[in-house]
């Protein structure tokens, strides 16, 4: 199964093609891929929620926990009776299927972390090299919505290659399957990743301003036209209201209008913009009257549907 994860913007390909170039041997999965004991895992746990009792919820960030699928039935099990506080995970949709959701959520899984990545399936095939259809992508979230558990999507924008048009089948996707949570960041090319190599050949790289990044969710470093820049800062910076207009419900006409007003703004009227304060009032508006529509949560990169458990609510 690990051979299927080859993903062009991820450290873990050349990782493993410094084992195969570095062994006297040939490398196998278990070279470069290691695990915890499962009782060196419960213990960890243990012992940080015994020292830190306002710890409610514990994150497995690996790349995809159903991959070790044996060892994660016997580890959930024992999660279950000797930690027993709600978890969340990352989840490949392509490992994902409704049995493996009712295990998770008896084991007290609230939340399952989807990488949707692109609504592309051209950048996900050609670009990222992630041959996830849009189809198992719908289905996955259907499974999460319909065991009650919440659901986020992660996603890419600014991808070498990429038009505004699959800029907005990303958005398309995320509107459609309705996650919780949206975490929508500007691709970053990070160096010894296929995809950067890619960006060199392309000559897609704009050196000096990627070094001036402090930070991957707010600007591209690619050389893209000074238009198809702005669209994707005026894109990170309000996915949510792109969402919102293709929701197609009572608060989309509203979203769409305020679309039609960002998309004529210059760099100088957009940097001027206040975005957030007009977000913030247009979701207290649709709030009160229980419409349907993602704001943003936390920070700029990260959107939130309500009504959703994220604000209290159990539907």
């Amino acid at each position: 199964m690990f051979l299927l994860y080859k993903c062009s913007y991820c450290i873990n390909d050349s990782y493993v093609k410094q084992y195969e170039e570095l062994c006297d041997e040939p490398a196998g999965f278990k070279q470069y891929a290691r695990m915890k004991s499962i009782d060196t895992v419960i213990k960890e746990i243990n012992d940080v929620v015994s020292r830190f009792p306002q710890v409610k919820k514990i994150a497995f960030i690996d790349d995809n926990f159903l991959m070790y699928h044996n060892f994660v039935k016997d580890f959930y099990r024992r999660y279950k009776d000797e930690i027993g506080i709600p978890f969340m995970c990352n989840i490949n949709p392509m490992s994902f299927d409704y049995e493996k959701g009712k295990f998770l959520k008896s084991a007290g899984c609230d939340d399952l972390r989807f990488g949707l990545e692109s609504g592309s399936e051209r950048i996900k095939n050609e670009i990222m090299k992630r041959p996830i259809s849009n189809a198992r992508v719908v289905e996955a979230f259907r499974i999460t919505s319909e065991l009650g558990i919440m659901s986020s999507s992660f996603n890419m924008i600014g991808l070498p290659t990429e038009t505004q048009d699959e800029v907005l089948e990303t958005l398309r996707l995320n509107a459609s399957v309705l996650p919780d949570s949206i975490k929508i960041m500007t691709f970053y090319p990070f160096k010894n990743t296929p995809i950067y190599e890619m960006c060199e050949k392309l000559n897609m790289i704009d050196y000096n301003r990627k070094d001036e990044l402090d930070d991957y969710d707010t600007f591209s470093c690619l050389k893209f036209s000074p238009e198809h820049q702005l669209f994707l800062e005026k894109v990170q910076a309000v996915f949510n209201w792109y969402i919102n207009m293709f929701l197609d419900n009572q608060a989309s006409s509203q979203y769409a209008n305020l679309i039609e007003m960002i998309e004529r703004m210059d760099k100088t009227e957009w940097d001027e913009y206040d975005f957030m304060a007009v977000d913030k009032k247009m979701s207290l508006q649709f709030r009160e009257a229980g419409t349907l529509h993602y704001t943003k949560y936390m920070n700029r990169s990260l959107g939130a549907k309500f009504p959703s458990k994220h604000f209290g609510y159990n539907n």
